[in-house]
């Protein structure tokens, strides 16, 4: 198997040239999912951090 990673725009080109080889499906990525614990443990830690960024982060938790 083969992990490709590309910096670069989508475009028509790239749609022909990677969705001959597999379904455009594919190329979706899922949405990620945290359990409970996670989330809470997440919640500790940037409450725990206290800097601009964590706290604009908590925003998004809560």
């Amino acid at each position: 198997m083969v992990h490709l990673v590309i910096d670069g725009l989508r475009n028509a080109w790239t749609d022909e040239l990677f969705f001959k080889e597999a379904k455009p499906d594919g190329f979706v990525k899922p949405k990620a999912t945290i359990s409970d614990e996670q989330k809470r443990l997440m919640i500790a830690e940037l409450q725990r951090m206290n800097t601009p960024a964590a706290l604009e982060l908590l925003k998004t938790l809560e």
